[in-house]
């Protein structure tokens, strides 16, 4: 079959029919071919000329006014033509403005209000009617008493947040996981390292007597979070135990049997609690077993480090002045940085492990976890164990539902730092401590031998009279280990008599025995060659507190016991 190259130059046509790149035909027809493919091309382009302007031509304006059910003007509705991206959107008073082609179709839709397709009809006027979308979502809180309530039904400020906002980046602590969680509710934590305590307050201070705390209802178990013993005096806090954080109750929860927390805020959310609830209700509501086909097996790691966030700022311009002191003449000093070494990386380990499993007649649940974290200071350690039993059950075709919850907690926190004052704080020391000078000879030989007293004392720059003591000294010498044991059950059953008519009896009980210990650690005795320094006051406190708790169906606590303390001779 024959070939054909058509060459246009200077308007005329060469038409070379071929059977090889050599053999070229030339034909005498070239010009009424070329002609005919002009004229055709140009008939082409005046035709979709043609077209374009006619369908430019045939548009038409149609304006109109998009309101809601009640005639009110919605601001910012798109009106777009139906299969094509021309759209506008309504002005202020809901106007609008476009262009379409006769029996174009608007497509007319609004976040919150039901689309609607209006056809124009060649009509250049619109008046477009929105209605709500209104979707009944039911999103259910837990209140007083464990009553399941809506959102829509509420009078009261209440927040709900879910378990796993909790565990997203978990604490060992795990009231502090609700950090910015809900408005209005704030969330402190002691600076007692490892093991602190945690204070919150729902919508500010209420009283200046109290510690504001709100009450805390476990699974329908009221929980007073009041700490034995905290820091507010600069010699040593209640029975001059040296500002001892006791730490709290409600931080030995493990996040991961969280199901939920319910915060009631104000009187009218709380009053069925009582005066106790007074600063707020914090609702927690812990898993249960799954009756699902797939028995779920949770197992959860989380590693984390701390580092103090920022250190003061410390000037390096003016020297040691009275031996203790950073106000002497101005002078080029070497920059150390003490503070910088007293601190250390601190580490935390969780881990979890969680089984669920049953049928529609029985569930159970069963978890375990083990929390381990090394503080910023000194020897600061924390050892933490939950266990957690949960069984529910149905009787009778479900008139009868039973609830039955066992946990088990053993924590352990030694050498806990002081969360403020002068005594027994050290940094104290660590802050006040001359610029221009290295703090290594006083970290490596924090105490010296006296010869006169036969015992060693603290070796520090500062002398006896000041509160100031070395940092070194007290994170190795004053020492204390917290031991805490605490079992909480609860049984609680639901009998529904008839359709209106329920009885929910519930018995719970916790038994929590607490004990601590502080002071120096005694150690051979030993000479340190080559240091001097002025030395203060050898006081040695040793302190032990004990506290029993006796089952009681509030789930409250009654503390008693003593502490004793004794001091070596000056």
């Amino acid at each position: 079959m024959p070939k054909f190259y058509i060459f246009v130059t200077d308007c005329f046509c060469n038409v070379m029919p071929y059977t090889s790149y050599s053999e070229k035909l030339p034909g005498p027809g070239c010009r009424i071919l070329f002609r005919t493919l002009v004229l055709t091309f140009c008939l082409c382009l005046l035709s979709g000329f043609e077209v374009r302007a006619q369908s430019a031509q045939r548009k038409f304006v149609v304006r109109g006014r998009v309101t809601d059910e009640a005639g009110t003007p919605l601001v910012g509705v798109t009106v777009v033509e139906h299969g094509t991206s021309n759209g506008v959107a309504t002005l202020s008073g809901g106007e609008f403005s476009i262009g379409v082609p006769p029996g174009a179709v608007l497509d007319v839709s609004c976040v919150g209000y039901v689309p609607r397709s209006v056809p124009t009809e060649n009509r250049t006027g619109l008046d477009i009617t929105l209605e709500e979308d209104v979707k009944a979502i039911a999103d259910v809180i837990v209140t007083a008493l464990g009553l399941e309530r809506n959102y829509a039904d509420l009078t009261y400020s209440a927040d709900k947040i879910k378990g796993t906002q909790l565990t997203n980046v978990k604490s060992s602590n795990m009231i502090l996981s609700l950090a910015g969680k809900s408005a209005g509710v704030q969330v402190n934590e002691s600076s007692s390292g490892a093991g602190a305590s945690s204070k919150v307050s729902i919508r500010g201070v209420r009283s200046v007597a109290s510690d504001n705390q709100p009450l805390y209802v476990v699974d329908g178990m009221p929980i007073l979070n009041s700490s034995p013993e905290q820091a507010y005096t600069a010699i040593g806090g209640v029975a001059d135990a040296g500002n001892r954080d006791g730490g709290d109750g409600i931080s030995n929860l493990n996040a991961e049997d969280i199901e939920s927390v319910s915060i009631l805020k104000g009187a009218p959310a709380a009053a069925l609690y009582g005066g106790q609830a007074a600063n707020g209700v914090i609702l927690i509501t812990t898993k249960k077993g799954s009756a699902a086909k797939r028995q779920p097996v949770t197992f959860t790691s989380n590693l984390t480090f701390q580092s103090p966030f920022r250190l003061p700022d410390f000037q390096n311009r003016y020297g040691v002045s009275g031996g203790v002191e950073s106000w002497g003449a101005r002078a080029a000093m070497k920059a150390y940085d003490n503070a910088g070494d007293f601190f250390r990386t601190g580490v935390t380990a969780m881990n979890s492990l969680s089984v669920s499993s049953g049928t529609e007649q029985m569930q159970t649940y069963f978890s375990y976890a083990n929390t381990a974290e090394r503080g910023i200071t000194g020897s600061n350690r924390l050892m933490r164990h939950n266990f957690n039993l949960r069984a529910t059950t149905g009787l009778f075709r479900d008139r009868i539902k039973l609830d039955g919850n066992i946990s088990f907690m053993r924590q352990v926190v030694k050498d806990k730092p002081v969360p403020g004052g002068f005594y027994m704080n050290p940094l104290v020391g660590l802050y006040r401590f001359p610029r221009g000078v290295d703090m290594t000879p006083y970290r490596e030989h924090f105490e010296v031998y006296d010869p006169d007293r036969k015992l060693s004392v603290q070796n520090w720059i500062a002398p006896s009279d000041d509160f100031e003591q070395n940092p070194y000294w007290i994170t190795n010498r004053i020492r204390s280990k917290s031991l805490r044991n605490r079992v909480m059950a609860s049984l609680s059953a639901d009998w529904k008599v008839n359709g209106w008519l329920r009885s929910a009896p519930a018995a719970t009980s916790t038994i929590s025995t607490t004990r601590s210990a502080r002071g120096s650690t005694p150690r051979r005795l030993r000479r340190w060659p080559g240091t001097t320094a002025a030395t203060s006051k050898a006081v040695i406190r040793r302190p032990f507190s004990t506290a029993r708790c006796w089952p009681s169906l509030t789930g409250g606590s009654r503390p008693t016991g003593r502490s004793a303390l004794r001091s070596a001779p000056p």
